[in-house]
């Protein structure tokens, strides 16, 4: 803010005005879903995209990859939620969270840190929860809860589901058929030497035989 005081008066003193620029700090942004508090910049800002299904999809791709998940070792879990976080002018170091999931008995949160690293979080506090309600007022199972914790900045926030146990044989079918597939090939190999090592020993013999 530019500012230029005025407004005094003494009779013993002469005032002389200068003019300067107040600049007020933020100490709180938000977004829906998401609250962080911490020492920002006065042009500090937040965005908050919530992935939906398709979106899901997407970033569960990147998070399992960033994990060290693959076809070899299958993530038990599944992204059953996911907030991408855009700031603006972020220069705090250590902030506040305090965030609203829909948050289910046994599922793990994950942040995404700004070099692309996946960390489970582990040391946080859980304010309420309460059921989350439809549109026609009904409950459902699935809990909406606010949470708080103390990170360096963040990226994404995401949720993990454990997985049906149908899903989980899924996932390993990949898996079994290289599995199969590489025994398949083994065992015709073996066969082929085999057969070569007969034909050979016959040779030898046969040959051995003429000589006589």
């Amino acid at each position: 803010y530019y500012v230029t005081p005025r407004g005094g008066a003494d009779k013993n003193y002469e005032f002389l005005y200068l003019s300067g620029t107040i600049t007020v700090n933020k100490t709180s942004i938000s977004d829906t879903f998401v609250t962080m508090e911490g020492d920002f910049g006065a042009t500090a800002s937040l965005t908050v995209v919530k992935a939906e299904s398709i979106g899901l999809s997407i970033y569960q791709e990147q998070l399992d990859k960033a994990l060290n998940y693959n076809i070899f070792l299958p993530n038990s879990r599944y992204l059953s939620g996911y907030y991408e976080l855009r700031y603006g002018e972020i220069s705090a170091e250590e902030i506040v969270y305090t965030v609203s999931l829909a948050l289910n008995e046994g599922d793990k949160i994950y942040l995404v840190k700004a070099d692309g690293s996946v960390e489970e979080l582990t040391d946080y506090k859980e304010v309420t929860a309460t059921l989350k309600t439809s549109a026609e007022g009904t409950e459902s199972s699935e809990n909406l809860v606010t949470v708080t914790f103390t990170a360096e900045p963040v990226y994404g926030i995401a949720v993990y589901s454990s997985k049906a146990a149908t899903d989980l044989i899924t996932d390993y079918i990949p898996l079994g058929a290289t599995v199969i597939g590489v025994v398949v090939v083994v065992g015709v190999v073996a066969v082929i030497i085999a057969v070569n090592r007969k034909k050979k020993e016959r040779e030898r013999k046969y040959m051995e035989k003429f000589k006589d």
